[in-house]
């Protein structure tokens, strides 16, 4: 294992670290344009068991979109593929999609909204 074949696995990694964060971004803004489609309500105006199945309803779907975005992902094809007997195929970032669940998690603001107004206001957790 040379220094040629540890650069080409950064520069892999920066790759698949960018077509996370972009993909996270682009799938986050599509989620806010679709919520913005549901008729609103103020948290304060739900009942706690009503906020709790609407958390667990976007946990279910932050799940599935994670799982699609990891399975797509591992077909997109990297130009570092095969250089210096790299694979592409064994990288562990790209199996995990850690990195996409953390942004696309970050950017669900309505999402985090009702993680604190549960903990704070409903269940004093602070």
């Amino acid at each position: 294992m040379g220094i040629n074949f540890t650069v080409i696995k950064v520069m892999d990694l920066a790759y698949i670290a960018i077509i996370y964060c972009f993909t996270a971004v682009l799938l986050s803004v599509i989620s806010k344009k679709v919520i913005d489609y549901l008729p609103e309500q103020n948290n304060y105006e739900k009942s706690t068991l009503r906020l709790v199945f609407e958390i667990i309803a976007y946990v279910w779907y932050l799940a599935v979109i994670v799982y699609i975005v990891r399975n797509m992902v591992e077909y997109i094809p990297s130009p570092f593929n095969n250089r210096f007997g790299f694979s592409h195929n064994k990288m562990k970032e790209l199996h995990s999609a850690g990195m996409f669940s953390i942004i696309f998690v970050h950017l669900q603001e309505e999402f985090i909204d009702k993680l604190k107004y549960l903990r704070d206001d409903r269940l004093n957790i602070v």
